[in-house]
């Protein structure tokens, strides 16, 4: 039997590993680079919702201190979205942002956007919706920009030990998968 250099490769890095990597009982998938660079569909950047800020699929975590700007910037970015003008010198096209207004009282989100002209292309709550919910708003309303402002109030009751990797994977995980299926990309503050 002859195996591909993939299949070497997998079965060199299984066995280093002891054989088992992951969940019990299953091998993981290894991949050769050389044949991976042969799918275009893998070179292919993600559109940007905005660009260097939000790309279609993708979650991007924004820290910083508090009142350094985060919200200002992504309530930028959003108004731009909304009004499809440029961002950061960039085209952006026009469409409508999900906001999760659950840290900050929502009379300032809304003066925010006033301040930036934006009439409408902002759909907003202040509770944090399912997955389920979540995923079939952003389908009904086309919107593909979700915001989470902020990810403490987000992940409240969800994660006991903001120290263990291991709480955090399955918050991410449900917003990987409200996503899923939408042209919709995720900003997290």
């Amino acid at each position: 039997m002859t195996l591909s250099p993939s299949e070497r490769l997998e079965l060199a890095v299984f066995d280093r590993a002891g054989g088992l990597v992951g969940a019990p009982g299953e091998r993981p998938a290894w991949f050769d680079l050389a044949d991976l660079l042969q799918d275009p569909s893998l070179l292919a950047p993600p559109p940007a919702i905005v660009p260097r800020v939000c790309w279609q699929g993708r979650i991007t975590l924004l820290s910083g201190r508090e009142k350094s700007g985060k919200s200002s910037l992504v309530g930028a970015a959003a108004a731009a979205r909304a009004l499809g003008q440029p961002f950061l010198g960039e085209p952006v096209t026009q469409g409508t942002t999900t906001w999760l207004a659950l840290d900050e009282p929502l009379g300032d989100a809304v003066r925010r956007f006033a301040d930036l002209r934006v009439p409408n292309g902002i759909a907003f709550a202040t509770s944090r919706p399912t997955v389920e919910s979540l995923g079939d708003f952003l389908r009904a309303s086309g919107s593909s920009l979700l915001v989470i402002d902020s990810l403490n109030a987000y992940a409240s009751g969800l994660v006991e030990d903001t120290y263990r990797p291991e709480q955090w994977l399955p918050l991410f995980a449900g917003l990987r998968e409200a996503v899923e299926g939408t042209e919709a990309g995720v900003v997290v503050i």
